[in-house]
């Protein structure tokens, strides 16, 4: 009578904050290499510093709300 499947749309919406986390991760990588050769000014270094912060908490703010699809 009703059927249980997710939409595929949904699917799709739900993969963004885990292609997010993924990106974040590599993100945070490049932010060591960043800080320690100088690469930018101070101020540019301080900007992706607070993106990457704010990459994490929406991670966390996402597993939070169990936002990602696997647990749909």
């Amino acid at each position: 009578m009703f059927d249980r499947t997710t939409p595929p749309a949904l699917g799709a919406v739900l993969a963004v904050p885990v292609i997010a986390a993924i990106l974040s991760v590599v993100s945070a990588l490049f932010l060591v290499p960043v800080w320690r050769h100088s690469w930018w000014t101070l101020r540019h270094r301080a900007h992706y510093t607070l993106v990457i912060i704010g990459l994490f908490l929406m991670t966390w703010w996402v597993n939070y709300w169990n936002l990602f699809f696997f647990r749909v």
